[in-house]
């Protein structure tokens, strides 16, 4: 229910204990000189002066007042999927800020979601690596399972491809290569991830011609690859094979010919096929297989090569060319082996402006990410006060339900019986960085960067040389 006056604000607002009474009580001083007398007038007065974040100052003007799961505050939705939601957080009373992923209440019956979430928080929290978002601990507190992670203030490969585009290829090409180290390490530890994306992908930088930092994200879908004691013994009450027959796991855009065929078969070389997916898409804009539906998408991925991407932005070198077809080959024994074939073949293209030593840069290196505040006369409403909604997510390649009814007889051909996933598979998660209001940099083309670096050199040249003759007069 809406709050409707400034007393019922104070009211909700003291429910949610965001505030000491002592700090609330000072705010109410604060806020009662200034005469405000419509809740929203509050709100704005408070955000402005940093006392709530957007989101809080929205659902408190919704009636809400829950914003603590155990030791946790909530400050902000940072991302969502269908596992459930993730946070930014403060975790109490130390005043860090972490990521925090919660597993959806209408989920919570589910032993089969249960199992994948608390597999995913197991597997997460024995990582350790440069590029990947790393995982703290595990909990269940206030009938919520959840799982703290490492917050990173980067926004994931789709938001740089929306806002961006076209990409610079050398700046792509880092990105791409830094997540197969990431993969080479998940690889050696036994995991597949099996949805690698571009909105799985975190990318800290300052802009699209900074040194980018890449951290991996979403353990939701991975499997264990070879027989690890440690891994199946943790949660006794964890199925070992929590996939059912009939499930393919994944996003169609990105997706393995082999990972449709046989999902538990997946292998570190389907994950190669999906990074080489996401170099396509987020190089050329375009997916590498295109069709209007799931099935015309597999069919293509099945049966056609992908085109070359410099057919599509003309500037992609013929070696990139080749390096990529070779990851979106469909016979894995004709892709690299390793993600770390994957890094070797990627360096003569990858962005090398930085220092030396740029990819073990402090994973705090942040973007300029000011809390959004009204200016002016600027005042918010529970309809513009920025929510989920205005939250960017990946929602053009999402993990999807089909089945063998949408397939013609000749699609059917394609799929062994255990290979279609049930509407109920929708089993996934994702962690995603946004911000409110992003800040955009107006970043100038290079090309007239070039222009403009050669007409200076001319005229110095020129002024050099007026200079020299007057000497020699």
């Amino acid at each position: 229910m809406a709050i409707s006056t400034t007393e019922d604000f104070f009211a909700h607002l003291e429910k949610t204990q965001l505030l000491g009474l002592d700090h609330l009580a000072r705010v109410q001083a604060t806020i009662a000189e200034r005469n405000f007398t419509r809740p929203v007038e509050v709100a704005s007065e408070m955000l402005r002066r940093g006392w709530l974040t957007q989101w809080q100052a929205r659902q408190i003007l919704e009636g809400r007042t829950k914003f603590f799961l155990g030791r946790y505050k909530l400050l902000e939705p940072i991302g969502a999927g269908g596992m459930g939601e993730v946070f930014k957080a403060e975790k109490t009373p130390l005043g860090v800020i972490v990521a925090l992923k919660v597993l959806s209440k209408d989920l919570l019956t589910s032993e089969e979601a249960k199992a994948r979430f608390k597999r995913e928080a197991l597997m997460v929290v024995r990582l350790h690596h440069d590029h990947i978002v790393s995982a703290h601990d595990a909990f269940w507190a206030d009938d919520s399972y959840f799982i703290e992670m490492e917050y990173v203030p980067g926004y994931n490969l789709s938001h740089w491809l929306k806002h961006y585009k076209p990409l610079p290829i050398d700046w792509v090409c880092e990105c791409i290569r830094q997540s197969a180290l990431a993969l080479q390490y998940a690889s050696e530890q036994g995991l597949v991830h099996r949805d690698i994306k571009p909105g799985n992908l975190l990318v800290v930088a300052d802009n699209p011609y900074s040194p980018p930092k890449v951290k991996l994200l979403d353990l939701g879908l991975a499997r264990v690859a070879f027989e690890r004691e440690d891994l199946e013994n943790t949660f006794e009450d964890t199925p070992r094979g929590i996939t059912r027959d009939g499930q393919v796991l994944g996003t169609p855009e990105y997706i393995a010919p082999e990972q449709i065929t046989n999902t538990k078969t997946a292998s570190v070389r389907s994950d190669i096929y999906s990074l080489g997916c996401t170099a396509f898409r987020v190089i050329t804009g375009k997916f590498p297989f295109e069709g209007k539906n799931t099935v015309e998408k597999i069919r293509a991925r099945l049966h056609k090569e992908p085109p070359l991407m410099s057919s599509v932005r003309s500037e992609v070198s013929e070696g990139l060319d080749a390096v990529i077809a070779k990851m979106l080959a469909r016979d894995p024994d004709e892709r690299f082996q390793t993600p770390m074939e994957v890094v070797h073949a990627l360096e003569p293209f990858a962005y090398r402006m930085a220092p030396a030593g740029f990819n073990q840069m402090d994973s705090a290196t942040e973007l300029p990410t000011p809390t959004p505040t009204p200016t002016g006369n600027s005042i918010p409403t529970p309809r513009n006060l920025p929510g989920p909604d205005a939250f960017e997510v990946d929602s053009e390649a999402t993990p999807i339900s089909f089945t063998g009814e949408e397939l013609d007889e000749e699609a059917y051909d394609d799929f062994s019986e255990d290979t279609l996933m049930g509407k109920s598979g929708r089993l996934r998660s994702q962690l995603v960085s946004v911000q409110v209001n992003e800040r955009r940099f107006p970043f100038p083309n290079r090309t007239w960067n070039v222009v403009l670096g050669i007409l200076f050199l001319a005229i110095v040249a020129g002024l050099c040389f007026v200079a020299y003759q007057s000497f020699n007069l």
